[in-house]
């Protein structure tokens, strides 16, 4: 499965929106969005990049719970760095031409956006 950064990003903002709250599943609901599998793809990758605290149980090779705890640092810094609507946008109008981009790639990117529109030489 690919990695749909929309998804990584819509992901950390309603885990962050519901802070101190432990969360499931389901009440990261995007119904009309993104699939089940794609969120739980998703939320294993944030957790293998250390951006998420989130703790999976399966039984007989199937998800039965899912709990969220928490951003980590790292994924509060990865999502201050794209959260800005204008950072998010020209972040990925800069990556659209590739095939694929990391995580890590994409806040280099959203790092240099956020300084360039400081600077004021966007």
């Amino acid at each position: 499965m690919k990695l749909n950064h929309e998804c990584v990003r819509d992901v950390l903002m309603a885990i962050e929106e519901q802070a101190n709250t432990t969360l499931s599943l389901q009440s990261l609901n995007f119904p009309t969005v993104y699939t089940e599998n794609e969120i739980i793809y998703t939320l294993e990758k944030l957790k293998e990049a250390n951006f998420v605290n989130v703790t999976f149980k399966y039984a007989s090779n199937k998800l039965y719970s899912c709990r969220i705890s928490s951003l980590t640092w790292d994924g509060h810094a990865f999502l201050d760095t794209i959260r800005d609507d204008t950072v998010w946008a020209k972040t990925k109008s800069a990556t659209e031409k590739l095939t694929s981009v990391s995580l890590n790639m994409l806040s280099s990117i959203g790092s240099e956006i956020v300084v360039k529109l400081l600077s004021g030489t966007n």
